[in-house]
């Protein structure tokens, strides 16, 4: 029998390569993993800080997880937005309490 172990979200950090570098947030802090690309890109999640559910589980005493996209590809905002130098400093500084 199937057993669902756990179920977490997380987003694209990295996606060149093979292994793409994905992030989880625990507990206000970025957790980062690699993983192959392919149950991604069957799940449609392509695209860096795209949303996805990840869905652990046991079935005989093996571990497997599936991938959900909680948002499309064609809904990400890639747009980057100019800030003036005080309000890229202000970024950088809240940014640094997530790296």
């Amino acid at each position: 029998m199937k057993t669902l172990l756990r179920t977490i979200t997380g987003f694209i950090i990295d996606n060149k390569g093979k292994e793409w570098v994905v992030g989880f947030v625990v507990d206000s802090e970025v957790i980062k993993y690699r993983f192959n690309n392919k149950k991604f890109r069957k799940a449609r999640v392509r695209c860096v800080n795209q949303p996805f559910e990840l869905r652990e589980f046991e079935e005989d005493g093996e571990k497997s997880y599936e991938i959900k996209a909680l948002a499309e590809v064609h809904e990400a905002v890639l747009t980057k937005v100019p800030l003036d130098p005080e309000h890229e400093a202000k970024l950088q500084s809240i940014l640094s309490h997530f790296r």
